[in-house]
């Protein structure tokens, strides 16, 4: 299963789990989309980029990675904290390059095909 399919399937999953029609979850995105193309998000017809997907997981109250089907490997805390410890800074640093590594390694193997 292409990576797009398996995203727009937990999309799907989450709204419905909301309780949310897909025109009603359309509405509540900063750039409001119909129900045609929310359902084109859910078949894995339209590509998201993170954004778009940040702002779908906040607005369908799950974390980014239940979209991307990671496992999480260490306790990340969000930037934004001014009360980390030096140790945890650097667990969140390291964890947001691993994501960038990983999302780059995705997009190049959905490219190559």
């Amino acid at each position: 299963m292409s990576i797009h399919l398996e995203v727009g399937r937990r999309i799907r999953q989450a709204r419905e789990d909301c309780g949310l029609s897909q025109a009603e979850l359309g509405q509540l995105l900063r750039r409001p989309r119909t129900h045609a193309a929310i359902s084109d998000i859910e078949r894995g017809k339209t590509r998201l980029d993170v954004e778009e997907l940040t702002e779908l997981a906040a607005v369908l109250k799950q974390p980014l990675l239940f979209f991307l089907k990671i496992e999480p490997t260490a306790t990340v805390y969000r930037r934004g904290d001014q009360d980390l410890t030096s140790d945890q800074q650097r667990e969140t640093d390291a964890s947001v390059e691993d994501f960038k590594r990983f999302a780059r390694e995705r997009l190049r193997r959905d490219r190559e095909g």
